[in-house]
């Protein structure tokens, strides 16, 4: 079954030209209007993920973000030219959802791994709270 994000990815991927020539306000603006709309995608599928973070259950969600990833890859190099403008935070704003899509693309399984080390109930390095108001005491 397919996503109803994915015509919005399909369109993230057709990149337009990236002429330097003609770097007017509005060729800025249509930039940054582009990073906003790459931006609210990469909420979209953040919203994919339930609350207690990446579990097997999202591996199906690896090749949407693979592509994101990739079309904001494409993206930030049209985007550059931005740092030296009023949309410079935009740009960032783009650089770091880049990162935090890679912690589902490059490290899904040490990400998966790790949150099932922080299940509640599971035994691992961590104490209860109440072993550690235990350890407080002085012993009588």
């Amino acid at each position: 079954m397919g996503s109803i994000l994915e015509p919005y990815l399909a369109l993230l991927e057709q990149h337009p030209e990236r002429s330097t020539d003609a770097m007017g306000s509005d060729r800025l603006q249509d930039i940054a209007d582009a990073v906003e709309i790459q931006l609210a995608v990469f909420e979209a599928l953040q919203r994919r993920i339930g609350p207690g973070g990446l579990s097997d259950a999202y591996r199906h969600l690896i090749p949407m973000f693979n592509r994101w990833v990739h079309s904001a890859r494409e993206l930030l190099k049209s985007a550059g030219v931005l740092r030296a403008t009023p949309f410079a935070k935009t740009m960032e704003r783009l650089g770091f959802a880049i990162n935090r899509a890679k912690l589902v693309t490059e490290d899904f399984d040490e990400i998966v791994r790790l949150n099932k080390s922080d299940l509640p109930g599971q035994n691992g390095p961590y104490k209860s709270l109440d072993e550690v108001k235990s350890g407080l005491r002085p012993a009588s």
